[in-house]
């Protein structure tokens, strides 16, 4: 958000509420903090002169009333400027205040400002962009496909956490990755999918149908374990399709919450929504880079998820 400079909150109150134009706001606050030094500057020099004044005076000698009458009305004029300066900085950052509150509070800011703000934040949280999915047409063919395909082409690692991978790896040279992966047999791969066969793992796995009735009536406890199952056949497959680069294979317990799939430079991820296939949510495209808090969080709870998974042999 900015809040300072051409086109700031702090600009705009400057021009709608006070009138006057940013540079003629900067010098009211040089102003303001002049006359603020020149007030304690002035009660230095009062109170040094009552002491010079104090001092020279010789014992059983009074003061004139014209020193009285100076030293009373320099005081005067110092305490009324300080105090005249003291109100104009209070009033000015009252106003500013509230006029700040009332353009961000939602009753106040328009629709505009406020979907400005939002993806001012989304990006500098590191999110590129944020995809829809269309409904009936499969995964391969999805607007987004093509863009993950050629990152997965060329990154030196791919990272998947999921419950069940199928869109992704499980319906074989029909799904989104299964031939990229087979054709770049230089690329580290790590998957971590869901252990349906766990106490804890069929816990999820009911959970997960369960919220996905609404959805797909059909699609059950097995339908979900056979996509899992699939999807680790697909893997062991490719695990041995003669390649160089490191391969793992590893099972967790416990909901992965989100889906995620990390490449060098990049990550997509979405989340298991209620009514919704994990394939079928909104997916984010977020970037690596020295200010992108959301990839550095993912990244970190795919890590913690790792750390609670076990490999398979």
């Amino acid at each position: 958000m900015n809040w300072l400079g051409e086109g700031s909150l702090t600009d705009r109150f400057n021009k709608q509420v006070l009138k006057v134009p940013r540079r003629a706001a900067w010098l009211l606050h040089a102003l303001i903090l002049y006359c603020l030094t020149g007030g304690f500057a002035g009660g230095f020099a009062l109170a040094n002169r009552i002491f010079s004044s104090l001092k020279s005076l010789k014992i059983g000698e009074k003061p004139t009333y014209g020193d009285a009458f100076d030293v009373l009305r320099n005081f005067g004029y110092t305490i009324a400027w300080f105090f005249l300066c003291l109100m104009a900085a209070w009033a000015y950052n009252v106003l500013h205040h509230r006029y700040i509150i009332s353009e961000i509070s939602p009753g106040h800011t328009s629709a505009d400002e406020r979907k400005r703000f939002l993806l001012e934040g989304i990006q500098e949280a590191g999110v590129e962009s944020v995809h829809k999915y269309e409904k009936d047409v499969p995964t391969r063919q999805q607007k987004y496909a093509d863009s993950i395909r050629s990152a997965a082409g060329m990154t030196k690692q791919i990272r998947l956490l999921t419950i069940a991978g199928f869109e992704y790896i499980g319906r074989g040279p029909d799904s989104l990755l299964y031939d990229v992966i087979k054709q770049h047999p230089n690329i580290d791969v790590e998957v971590i999918i869901l252990d349906e066969n766990c106490t804890e793992g069929k816990l999820v796995v009911a959970d997960r149908t369960s919220k996905l009735h609404l959805r797909d009536e059909n699609y059950d406890e097995k339908s979900l374990c056979e996509h899992i199952q699939k999807t680790s056949e697909c893997l062991k497959k490719l695990r041995l399709s003669g390649r160089s680069g490191k391969f793992e294979i590893r099972h967790i317990g416990t909901n992965p919450i989100f889906r995620m799939l990390i490449f060098d430079e990049e990550m997509w991820v979405s989340a298991y929504e209620q009514n919704v296939h994990g394939h079928e949510s909104k997916l984010f495209r977020i970037m690596r880079s020295a200010n992108a808090s959301w990839f550095m969080a993912f990244e970190s709870f795919y890590k913690d998820a790792k750390a609670r998974s076990k490999e398979t042999v």
